[in-house]
């Protein structure tokens, strides 16, 4: 997901959501500023559960989401999307 705040309440929403999971989580800046962002949102407010972050994930609450840094304009057939978000059964 990128874009914040949009993103950022997406992955708050999707994490106190149990029948839903986060799978992946991309942007172009750094895991200790999308930790940052998370946590500290000047829209929405400060999220309430922990937020950590290492080399490859975001933690929150103790649950890590996988990080990426996909440029996705760049891949082929690539229209500009800036959220993208999947489902499965």
């Amino acid at each position: 997901m990128q874009s914040y705040p949009l993103a950022g309440l997406a992955v708050q929403v999707l994490h106190d959501t149990p029948m839903l999971e986060v799978v992946d989580v991309n942007d172009l800046i750094d895991n200790e500023n999308l930790a940052y962002l998370l946590k500290c949102d000047t829209v929405y407010g400060r999220y309430p559960h922990s937020i950590d972050y290492n080399e490859d994930a975001l933690i929150v609450t103790s649950k890590e989401y996988p990080v990426t840094h996909i440029l996705w304009h760049r891949l082929p057939g690539a229209r500009g999307q800036r959220l993208a978000c999947g489902l499965a059964a």
